[in-house]
């Protein structure tokens, strides 16, 4: 009976095995149930000679003396294993078909029929291949033959799991097969050598094809002969470990098929694109990968004398041009779209994937589609809202606290990355951190048009949705509840140092409560799983959403950039907080798949990740640790001059009072009726504690810093949260229960309480505003030009008052965010006392000297504003020798600074004037040997170089407060800068964890969430905890069913 069924013509068949196994058995087992057996079976054992014998005897009982087992040790791959196989061309020729399996390959009964059939239709066909499916399985494709670019790059089917329905069975001539299950000539196969030594397990039957077509042959598939293959080499479920071998593989026939010259062109921009690669696998997340990428490009660079033989190989055996092969292989654009129809099928809804009944689905997506709505709607209202208060000052802002950004790029750019404060005669230290931020995140609005100063009051006009939408992020971390998103959005907005500082003009003030609740929300997923998602369908389901602390915490870290960069301090209460949270146990629900279930260390790598970029790039600030603590939660702008809190505001209270009792009740909630897990009161606590030690023990209770209200309510608000996270509600059939009446009325005094904040600013803005739209020009024309003129003339504004005259000193346009950096507000500046006593004398007597000692600080104007009353002081203006009064315009009276006809500047040689502008100093000059003088206070940072040769510092003799240089004379270029070594190094690592936090946030793969079928009796977890983020879903339930 075993005779009837071998196979004509003769057949050799040949198993690569790794030693015994249950799939070796099974697939000698198969071999000796298919409707035509080989002529002969030979089971390679390369791995475990021990079993060898158990192989043979059960061979025997099957096949008798047509089947034996060869030892073969010492072969690395499977195509040395089937030369070594064949000892001599005897063998082969005594065949006239070899069919190659792997011991992972089980053929299917009819499959080496159908292989021989097909083969038998040509005498140039010289291999076949199987359809390959899965094992265990006779419907889930893996491979109808090889479709590849030149480049080696496979072309996937069109999706993973994709089922067997006759759709590939019209394919025939194929650019390759793969090895497991091929049948090949043996005449062809002795002619071409076999498959390539070097290759395998990946890419060795692509080369092979490639070199059988350009021998003339044909290599087709046969799609009704089935092969289920184990894909041991490369698991579908963790393929990471191969991708390194598969990289290589495909570079190498990358390399092989290229044209003449063309290999030497590829390997130069292999060098510049595998570490392109790698850096990509790193910020994607992935470092196994971008080690394999690196891995792949050295094996290749170790495989160059392989790549030569094979490349010798194809043309001795070449027949056809390589152009022949064109029509076979794909183009990029197929793979393009292939690769795009591949992730097209992948968002399939992942909902009915996994079982879930449209009746479900179509609750999940309204719902879905209802959240969007009512947060666009709440943006846009928000949005024409804050439009309406702020359109009036798009010309500019006066009056209250406002500070205005520099008038163009170049300038915030060059102030936000120096450590010299560049405001009134300059001082050491960094600038306003806030100025770093913006010069980065507003850099492209500089090819619009817009100027830094409108952009400060575009920033004022969103500070209102921008709290909103940090409110709905902040309780979106915690709850799915619409309600409870859009109150504490509206609670946000509308609390006390939101209103008082829009009232006052605070722009760090503003910043960095619209930005932190951004980093707690993301802070808080970085340690927490994402909320559970209840639909009540046909079933019920269970949906989770897998959490990646890694991104998370990049999200963070670039939202507390932006709010550290108004208060430093804040990185501070971060910290500690964010590992709190990181490190505090988090029971979940049984039904959370434990792939969404992130570890202790990813959570810590995730809280790491939030803070170290805002501490990089606050590098410069951290020394005020030990000079002046409090300067650290000093917003920009904060107590420069008393605030105002008009009676209507006090109405803004009414928030504050509401937050306050949610935290105090939901903590008599936490020891009246414990909650499950009470580390969530505990970790929210802290954060109030925390802030409240701080707050005490440096500022004493008298004097309250405005950046840690932030993080004082955002703890009281985590608080509240907690509670509607674990009130204990359970999924409900009627339409309405006492919970939700609870959580309406709840949701209801929030929001309204929020709305009563934002309404009394409103009508503030409308009946007695604050701030005053600016009059037009801001300062006087002929002051701006002289301010960009390559003098650099400086604007001295004097103002009479109650204490006397006070002088301003500006370098732009108004007073800036850089005049209140920390260098210019509390460090021993000596020009500005030189600059206070000339102020005096002149407030005194009219004094030619003074006007002398004016122009030493670059002052080419002075102006007294039109509400200044004082007369004596004008008197002694136009008595004073050097002092030329201009006139009067609507911002006040002008006089020109000209002492003996000198024109002021900033860098002076000898008297003369250099046209140095603003910042670092590089000029053409030829001039004869002297003093050189900037305007700016002398510093051991200041250096200078003529011609290559570095000058001395010299000492001011004549106000002894200037940064002056002995200059030998001569003519050459001259080169001032500030530098130092820590701004080089602030510099590189800002940019370096910058660009990696930006890389980390971007979401490289879709979060999507896994659905679960629940039964109304399953418990999916802790009683409360599967009610926290339960989505009431009913009344879309009845809107269906009353459609259907």
């Amino acid at each position: 009976m075993i005779d009837e069924k071998i196979a004509l013509p003769r057949v050799l068949a040949i198993v690569v095995a790794r030693g015994s196994s249950e799939n070796l058995t099974e697939i000698i087992e198969s071999i000796a149930a298919s409707k035509k057996q080989p002529t002969t079976l030979i089971v390679a054992n390369v791995d475990a000679p021990a079993d060898s014998h158990d192989i043979a005897r059960h061979l025997r009982e099957l096949f008798g003396t047509r089947a034996w087992v060869v030892d073969l040790p010492a072969v690395k791959n499977f195509g040395e294993a089937i030369r070594a196989t064949l000892t001599s061309d005897s063998i082969v020729g005594t065949y006239t078909y070899m069919w190659l399996l792997h011991d992972d390959t089980k053929p299917h009964p009819e499959a080496l029929e159908a292989l021989v059939m097909r083969a038998e239709r040509g005498g140039t066909i010289a291999a076949v291949g199987p359809k390959q499916v899965r094992w265990g399985t006779r419907d889930e494709v893996l491979e109808v033959g090889i479709e590849a670019t030149r480049s080696g790059r496979r072309l996937p089917l069109t999706g993973i799991g994709e089922i067997d329905q006759g759709q590939y069975d019209d394919r025939g001539d194929v650019l390759a097969v793969g090895t497991a299950g091929m049948l090949v000539r043996a005449e062809v196969w002795r002619h071409t050598r076999g498959l390539d030594p070097h290759l395998g397990p990946f890419g060795d039957g692509l080369e092979y094809g490639r070199r059988l077509r350009r021998s003339g042959y044909r290599v087709t598939v046969e799609p009704r002969a089935v092969v289920e293959h184990a894909q041991q080499s490369f698991p579908p479920d963790d393929p990471i470990p191969s991708y390194g071998a598969r990289r290589e593989a495909q570079l190498y026939n990358w390399m092989v098929a290229c044209p003449p010259l063309m290999p030497i062109l590829l390997l130069i921009w292999l060098v510049i694109w595998s570490p392109i690669r790698a850096i990509g696998r790193l910020v994607s997340r992935q470092p196994r990968l971008a080690a394999s990428e690196i891995k792949a490009f050295f094996l290749l660079i170790a495989a160059l004398p392989a790549v030569a033989r094979a490349r010798r190989r194809v043309r001795r055996t070449a027949r056809v041009p390589r152009s022949a092969l064109t029509p076979l292989e794909a183009s990029s654009k197929e793979l393009r779209q292939r690769l795009r129809s591949v992730r097209k099928i992948d968002k399939t809804p992942r909902e009915l994937l996994g079982g879930m009944d449209s009746l479900s689905l179509r609750l999940w997506q309204r719902s879905r589609r209802r959240s969007a709505l009512i947060l666009g709607l709440s943006l846009v209202v928000t949005t024409a809202t804050s439009y309406l208060l702020w359109y009036r000052y798009l010309a500019g802002i006066e009056g209250g606290d406002w500070i205005n950004l520099p008038a163009t790029w170049t300038q915030l750019w060059e102030q936000s990355w120096s450590l010299w404060s560049a405001g009134g005669n300059g001082a050491p230290g960094p600038a306003a951190s806030l100025l770093t931020v913006i010069s980065v995140l507003t850099a492209p609005l500089s090819l619009t048009g817009m100027s830094p100063l409108s952009f400060g009051i575009v920033l004022m006009m969103l500070a209102w949705p921008g709290a909103f939408l940090g409110g709905w992020a902040l309780a979106g971390s915690m709850s799915r509840s619409l309600p409870i998103r859009v109150a504490v959005g509206l609670l946000w907005m509308g609390l006390p140092p939101l209103t008082v500082a829009l009232e006052n003009g605070q722009l760090g003030q503003v910043i960095a409560w619209v930005a932190l609740p951004y980093v707690f929300a993301c802070l808080w997923r970085v340690g927490r799983a994402l909320p559970v998602f209840r639909v009540h369908g046909l079933e019920d389901f269970t949906g989770w959403r897998p959490t990646d602390p890694i991104l998370w915490g990049a999200l963070g870290a670039l939202a507390l950039i932006v709010a550290s960069s108004a208060a430093p301090g804040i990185v501070l209460i971060v910290i500690p907080v964010a590992y709190l949270i990181a490190w505090t146990p988090c029971p979940l629900p049984r039904s959370c798949p434990e792939g969404l279930r992130a570890t202790v260390v990813q959570r810590t790598i995730g809280a790491t990740v939030l803070w170290v970029p805002a501490a990089v790039w606050l590098l410069p600030s951290w020394p005020l640790l030990w000079k002046d603590f409090a300067a650290l939660f000093d917003t920009t702008g904060i107590a420069s001059q008393p605030l105002s809190f008009s009676p209507l505001l006090l109405m803004t209270v009414i928030p504050a009072v509401v937050t306050i009792l949610w935290a105090l009740g939901s903590l008599v909630v936490t020891v009246w009726r414990p909650l499950p897990h009470p580390w969530l009161a505990r970790v929210t606590g802290v954060v109030v504690v925390g802030c409240l030690g701080i707050l005490i023990g440096t500022y004493g209770v008298s004097l309250t810093p405005a950046a840690l209200w932030a993080p004082i309510f955002l703890g009281l608000i985590t608080i509240g949260m907690c509670a509607v996270k674990h009130s204990g509600i359970r999924p409900h059939e009627g339409k309405f229960s006492a919970a939700q009446w609870r959580r309406g009325i709840l949701a209801s005094t929030i929001g309204v309480a929020g709305l009563v904040g934002a309404a009394a600013l409103f009508i503030q803005f409308l009946s007695a505003p604050v701030l005053a739209p600016a009059s037009s020009p801001l300062i006087p024309v002929i002051a701006q030009e002289a301010q960009k003129s390559p003098r650099a003339g400086r604007l001295l504004v004097l103002q009479s008052g109650e204490d006397g005259v006070t002088a301003q000193l500006w370098r732009g346009v108004r007073t800036q965010v850089i005049d209140r950096s920390w260098g210019l507000r509390h460090g021993p500046l000596e020009g500005d006392a030189a600059l206070a006593q000339a102020v005096g004398t002149l407030a005194a007597r009219p004094s030619e000297s003074a006007a002398q000692a004016l122009a030493s600080h670059a002052i080419d104007l002075v102006l007294i504003p039109q509400n200044s009353e004082d007369e004596q002081l004008r008197d002694n203006l136009d008595a004073s020798g050097g002092m030329e009064r201009i006139g009067t315009t609507d911002l006040g009276t002008l006089w020109r600074v000209r002492p003996q006809g000198n024109i002021p500047a900033r860098v002076t040689l000898n008297g003369d004037v250099i046209p140095a502008g603003e910042g670092n100093v590089d000029v053409a000059v030829a001039a004869d040997s002297g003093s050189l003088y900037m305007a700016e206070n002398h510093d051991a940072g200041w250096s200078a170089w003529f011609n290559g040769t570095e000058l001395e510092p010299i000492e001011d003799v004549d106000y002894g407060w200037r940064q002056g240089f002995d200059f030998p004379g001569g003519e050459g270029r001259l080169v001032i800068t500030y530098r130092s070594a820590p701004q080089v190094t602030w510099g590189v690592l800002g940019a370096v964890t910058g660009i990696v936090a930006l890389a980390l946030a971007v979401p490289w793969k879709p979060r999507r969430t896994t659905w679960h079928a629940v039964s109304s009796e399953e418990e999916i977890g802790p009683r409360q905890e599967t009610a926290s983020d339960t989505e009431d879903l009913e009344s879309d339930r009845e809107a269906v069913d009353s459609e259907s």
